[in-house]
């Protein structure tokens, strides 16, 4: 058993379950059902506030174009995320899929999305990504064990493709 405190909460305790792993699914299905998930992987009882995700906005043309012409090996990384994200808008990938469909190992992936908050912190002024990420039981979403999915929206999926087409026709 551990004890965890965040800035400005009260503390958490934990304690380790242990479960057969074919049984792990239906503990995180049971999880669930009997409380309602919030996208950050955090469990609140019945009645509490959701937060809306804060970490996402809608990107236009000239902010994807700029995102695309970015040098840095990490936001090349993150071009192939939306790349792969954007042939097929509004599902979900795995970290695991991600990575396996890159070809970028899960430890430069984590690394390349670090890079990318601080991107466009600095050089953006917010560092909202133009993809949706949630952590896979809160979106319903048990596939082995639990880890992180992204998706893109049918818009920014639609502009982030002509982008690179016009990149690829020396227009952007």
């Amino acid at each position: 058993m551990f004890t965890t405190t965040t800035a400005g909460s009260s503390a958490v305790e934990y304690v380790p379950v242990f479960v057969p792993s074919d049984r792990l699914a239906d503990v995180y299905q049971l999880l669930l059902t009997s409380r309602r998930a919030v996208a950050d992987g955090e469990l609140l009882p019945e009645g509490d506030e959701v937060v809306p995700d804060l970490d996402y906005r809608e990107w236009d043309a000239v902010d994807l174009s700029r995102l695309a012409c970015t040098d840095s090996p990490a936001i090349q990384n993150v071009g192939a995320i939306l790349d792969l994200l954007s042939a097929t808008p509004e599902e979900w990938f795995s970290t695991e899929q991600l990575s396996e469909e890159t070809g970028v190992s899960k430890a430069s992936l984590k690394g390349s999305l670090s890079a990318l908050t601080r991107h466009l912190r600095a050089h953006y002024g917010d560092p909202a990504w133009p993809f949706y990420c949630s952590w896979g039981p809160s979106i319903g979403i048990i596939d082995g064990f639990p880890q992180t999915h992204y998706r893109v929206t049918s818009d920014v999926a639609q502009v982030w493709r002509q982008v690179r087409a016009d990149a690829a026709d020396g227009q952007g």
